[in-house]
């Protein structure tokens, strides 16, 4: 039996290159540095349970629920097998990045909300690669599962159901 680790605030600042595997987190901010997440379920909180300025973050294995998700910003998160679910935000209700790169494969989104644009994921400029993904019931102002703006967008061997716009033009 492993040893039960909780973390209720981690942050990963000025170069650093950190690695987290098989752990419970409050949240996350990264700056100018890199940390790679294994394993990890984030537990229920106030604010983003990943926040990342000018850094990267690669994820494998990872639980959010009922709070807050990841926000960038002029950063990289490479993400794979990713738990998303009751995950609420203003723009990109599970992910909100501007001037990042988002990829994304093989996870799950369900029950997601923006109250902007994009009920699980928001990119305004940068690039956003979704594969093999999940999205369940998503909501937001305008694209009820993702949204971009002056980003590249490309979707592969995904499903969407129940997605859900209340401002279409």
């Amino acid at each position: 039996m492993s040893p039960s680790v909780s973390i209720a605030s981690l942050e990963v600042v000025g170069g650093a290159d950190v690695t987290v595997q098989s752990a419970e987190l409050g949240s996350v901010r990264v700056e100018h540095s890199t940390l790679s997440l294994y394993g990890l379920v984030f537990s229920n909180g106030a604010g983003p349970a990943i926040s990342v300025k000018d850094g990267t973050v690669l994820a494998d294995q990872i639980s959010i629920q009922g709070r807050d998700g990841v926000v960038l910003q002029d950063s990289v998160f490479d993400a794979i097998g990713l738990d998303m679910r009751g995950v609420r935000g203003t723009d990109g209700g599970a992910i909100r990045g501007d001037d990042s790169e988002v990829v994304v494969r093989g996870s799950v989104f369900r029950n997601t909300a923006g109250t902007g644009y994009g009920g699980a994921i928001f990119l305004e400029g940068g690039s956003l690669l979704v594969e093999d993904c999940d999205f369940g019931a998503s909501e937001a102002w305008r694209g009820g599962h993702i949204a971009t703006s002056n980003a590249n967008a490309e979707i592969k061997r995904s499903v969407f159901a129940n997605g859900k716009a209340t401002n279409c033009i």
